[in-house]
């Protein structure tokens, strides 16, 4: 229900406007966050499966509740529209690349 709110407050302006914080949001959604997670999980000496549990959790894109609760704060709804959409279709993306790196590095392992 939360995409179908979202999708009705997806402005094009909002989108060009928001185009610096959407971008910053991106790269800390999609970089820095599943780097500082799967850095937290193999310091406290997690099992393989469990970072990789973590690099998922850590990858997702932001909420679309967070839309909901920034329209009914009074904070910028369509910027957080802008940016939930961005990294929703983005995500299709970057999941499957993030976990195929990470495969490839044997930092996880995929399979059985």
């Amino acid at each position: 229900m939360g995409i179908l709110v979202l999708g009705a407050g997806l402005q094009a302006e909002a989108m060009r406007r928001a185009f610096a914080t959407t971008s910053l949001s991106i790269g800390l959604q999609f970089l820095v966050k599943p780097l500082v997670g799967v850095g937290l999980a193999l310091s406290m000496g997690l099992d393989i499966h469990w970072v990789l549990v973590v690099l998922v959790v850590f990858s997702v894109p932001t909420a679309p509740s967070s839309y909901i609760l920034a329209k009914q704060l009074g904070g910028d709804a369509p910027a957080m529209a802008a940016i939930v959409a961005s990294q929703t279709l983005l995500a299709l993306f970057t999941i499957p690349v993030t976990l195929l790196l990470a495969a490839s590095m044997g930092v996880i392992r995929l399979g059985s």
